[in-house]
């Protein structure tokens, strides 16, 4: 829950739920018989195939918190929807790129925050300046709650943003070093981003594309 905060008097981590897709670490298919199902498949001279990873997968926290994330996306759909459009208007070709890979979610699954694939529900939240590596092209930040500072800092760039309940920034966070300042008050915000491992996903279904396991998905594209 959102508490009254002060970060340059307290040193408490702030809480993060990352309900996410992800493609980390796929199980890859590239030499895989085209005519057995996947599920039926050991990977040679390994003791187990992790065959929950052969498709993208929802993180723990997700499912953990399933309800929480259900009240989240009704709460805010017609934000998400406003957010969509946006990107689609103003940075059409990034758009179209990441469009691509949440139109193809295992299972026909629709990603409430299109055209990204995860959403992370920050609480509390101050961070030090770091790069999010496993971010595809760009992400979303909005801050929500009452507060005063907490602008963030692009260091590369040499921006400092002083961002307020509702407002939205977007940059390459694979690529900027970035943080949040101090704030005093309540703040939490949305996060939306697409793994960067779900270009594999993208390319060739983790390589099983040629297998009748993914026909179904082969052919949606």
């Amino acid at each position: 829950m959102l508490v009254e905060k002060d970060t340059r008097t307290s040193s408490k981590a702030f809480d993060a739920i990352h309900c996410s897709w992800y493609n980390h670490h796929a199980t890859q298919g590239d030499d895989a018989p085209d005519d057995v199902q996947a599920c039926f498949l050991e990977k040679e001279g390994c003791s187990r195939t992790n065959h929950a990873q052969i498709v993208p997968y929802i993180s723990a926290e997700l499912r953990d918190h399933e309800e929480l994330y259900q009240h989240v996306i009704k709460t805010f759909k017609a934000l998400f929807e406003w957010v969509r459009q946006e990107l689609e208007r103003h940075l059409p070709e990034e758009y179209e790129i990441l469009s691509q890979v949440a139109s193809i979610l295992p299972g026909n699954a629709c990603s409430p925050v299109e055209p990204f694939t995860s959403l992370v529900i920050n609480i509390n939240v101050s961070t030090r300046g770091h790069r999010d590596v496993g971010d595809r092209e760009f992400c979303l930040v909005i801050p929500i709650g009452t507060f005063t500072g907490g602008s963030m800092v692009m260091v590369e760039t040499g921006l400092v943003v002083d961002l307020h309940q509702g407002d939205m920034v977007v940059f390459r966070s694979c690529d900027v070093t970035h943080l949040n300042l101090h704030y005093k008050g309540q703040r939490a915000s949305l996060v939306m981003h697409t793994d960067k491992e779900m270009q594999a996903w993208l390319k060739n279904r983790n390589g099983w594309a040629h297998n009748i396991t993914m026909c179904s998905y082969a052919d949606s594209t």
